[in-house]
């Protein structure tokens, strides 16, 4: 896999003469671009640092390195640092490398080698909680993620050895799921921790891209590739609050805590019962008698 640059890449550098520039150097820590009305046909040169490209309809495109990348309809951070890293927040972005085209949909990101070689394997975007452009595109799923985490972690520590382990289970957990021909042994892991389950089955059944089947396929997939819970959640349209209440109200289903739970009860020991003797008692006789 081509390496990536660093996300504290150095401050934005535009070559000399752009429309953009209009003859200057820019450097700053951050640089928002947006498609203007007229480029005079000059495209933009990013040659180093990370810049926030904004388009509509119009195509925005921008030169980093050897790399060109265009975006369209959305929003995208570009940095150039040895190689070029370009993530997609809501934008359709293309990028072009060593003669290879690659698309970048809204939650993915590809990169590009120091040697201009185009990784044409995307990932999940990758954010740093910390990072100004990340948190105004991703802030609200980035905690919605630290949430769905806490609560996946706490169910599992919570489930004694061997439970959580088959479908049935999780059909008792979620309503929706009782006569859900789509959840069988076939299509669904029981070997990941119970509660990366049942946070992906709750955004499962809330999502309304595709079928049953295919969103199960799309949230597991996406997480299995490396995607946090709040990106999950983003790419299947789900709702913060009624998604996390649909979490909670599927745990209090769940077994309780071990802590939680009443101490066994302990079988009072059974009656003694005495052997019978088979030999008469004597009988003392008063004094005087035969």
């Amino acid at each position: 896999m081509a390496s990536s640059p660093s996300r504290d890449a150095a401050p934005s550098t535009w070559a000399t003469g752009s429309a953009w520039s209009r003859g200057r150097r820019y450097c700053g820590p951050e640089l928002e671009l947006r498609s203007p009305a007229d480029g005079n046909g000059v495209e933009p040169a990013l040659t180093a640092g990370k810049a926030l490209l904004t388009a509509d309809e119009s195509p925005l495109r921008v030169v980093a390195g050897t790399e060109a990348v265009t975006v369209t309809g959305g929003s995208a951070r570009v940095e150039r640092d040895g190689g070029a890293l370009i993530a997609s927040y809501t934008a359709t972005a293309t990028v072009t490398a060593g003669g290879r085209t690659l698309r970048v949909p809204p939650l993915r990101q590809a990169t590009v080698s120091a040697t201009g070689e185009l990784d044409d394997k995307l990932v999940p975007l990758a954010y740093v909680a910390g990072d100004p452009w990340d948190v105004r595109f991703l802030g609200d799923f980035i905690d919605l993620g630290n949430q769905l985490v806490a609560r996946s972690n706490g169910f599992t520590a919570q489930l004694r050895p061997g439970e959580g382990r088959t479908v049935g289970f999780y059909r008792t957990l979620f309503p929706a799921l009782e006569n859900e021909p789509g959840l069988s042994d076939a299509s669904f892991d029981l070997a990941r921790p119970p509660g990366e389950n049942l946070v992906g089955l709750a955004i499962t059944i809330q999502g309304t891209k595709g079928s049953f089947a295919e969103r199960l396929r799309s949230v597991f997939g996406f997480r299995d590739e490396g995607a946090e819970w709040g990106l999950v959640a983003a790419e299947q349209g789900v709702d913060r609050a009624p998604l996390v209440s649909g979490v909670d109200h599927a745990i209090s289903q769940g077994p309780a805590s071990p802590a939680e739970q009443p101490p066994p009860r302990v079988a009072a020991p059974a009656p003694s019962r005495r052997t019978p003797t088979t030999q008469r008692p004597t009988r003392s006789r008063p004094p005087g008698t035969i």
